[in-house]
């Protein structure tokens, strides 16, 4: 969404199957981003002179939403969703109505869950992006084998630093650095940044792969 409400990012994701997901991105006042996520199988109708993205499943996440073009953005007219916030065990309604731009072509290249070529010692860990929320998960070794996973999410935002590309976390003070990086094919290449969690810093330079395989548990 090209302006979201304060404290809010918002975006959908349209699949080839006939798919939309809803993401939700609420930043806290202190830094840390909660990631929720809706998602629904639509059909697109129309009402009229008016065009409709619209649920498959009566009475479920998603109201229609009446929708249109205006050059290279999408404007819905009217529609919400509902979002499911785990930890309170509840939902919560989010109007998706306003001005929708596309990601841009930087960020459609990161769009990917990466894990380190070399593994990094003391750590399993993986990166995924999607739009310009990026989630970072490891889990450290302990007396039973692995512990459990620690997930975090932060906006990112794009940046140039001399001649090579950067990001930088919107919200600060949360534990990851300024990254450096560039895209080779299936390689992202880190050339400087790291990453602060539970008093343990790890160096996220060096060479990153797609992973094709699941996320982690």
């Amino acid at each position: 969404m090209a302006a979201p409400p304060r404290g809010s990012h918002l975006y959908f994701e349209f699949g080839k199957a006939g798919n939309l997901d809803v993401i939700h991105a609420v930043v806290d006042s202190e830094g840390p981003v909660a990631a929720r996520y809706a998602f629904t199988a639509i059909e697109l109708t129309e009402r009229g002179p008016q065009r409709a993205i619209t649920p498959k499943k009566k009475g479920g996440l998603a109201s229609d939403l009446i929708y249109r073009f205006q050059g290279d953005a999408l404007v819905i007219e009217e529609g919400e969703c509902s979002i499911r916030d785990v930890n309170a065990q509840r939902d919560y309604k989010v109007s998706l109505k306003g001005e929708w731009k596309r990601v841009s072509p930087e960020l459609e290249k990161l769009h990917a869950s990466w894990r380190p070529v070399k593994p990094i010692r003391g750590t399993d860990i993986q990166l995924e992006f999607r739009n310009d929320i990026l989630e970072v998960a490891c889990r450290f070794p302990n007396e039973l084998g692995m512990g459990p996973v620690e997930q975090r999410w932060f906006l990112v935002e794009l940046m140039r630093v001399g001649n090579k590309r950067g990001m930088v976390p919107a919200n600060q003070g949360t534990g990851l650095s300024r990254i450096t990086y560039r895209v080779n094919g299936d390689t992202l290449v880190i050339d400087q940044g790291e990453y602060t969690v539970e008093g343990r810093t790890i160096s996220l330079k060096g060479e990153w792969n797609r992973d094709k395989r699941n996320r982690l548990p």
